[in-house]
């Protein structure tokens, strides 16, 4: 059961873990969501790192919706 967006809150926080991981050198990150079918996703932030560099909560947060927005709409 969900109040409100508490569950898109903790995926975005689950997120923000792996994309840590993933720009400490955890490459194993990449197999984790949808045990390892859903790795485009990690691979995106993972490209994406030597362009941003390591972003913090809310720049992580606002990237991730405005890409996922375009995405969608392509």
């Amino acid at each position: 059961m969900s109040f409100g967006d508490t569950a898109l809150i903790v995926d975005r926080v689950n997120y923000y873990n792996s994309y840590t991981a993933l720009a400490n050198g955890d490459l194993e990150q990449l197999f984790v969501w949808g045990k390892g079918v859903e790795i485009m996703t990690p691979l995106f932030w993972l490209v994406t790192l030597p362009i941003t560099g390591y972003l913090d909560h809310t720049y992580f947060s606002m990237m991730h919706a405005v890409v996922m927005g375009i995405l969608f709409y392509i």
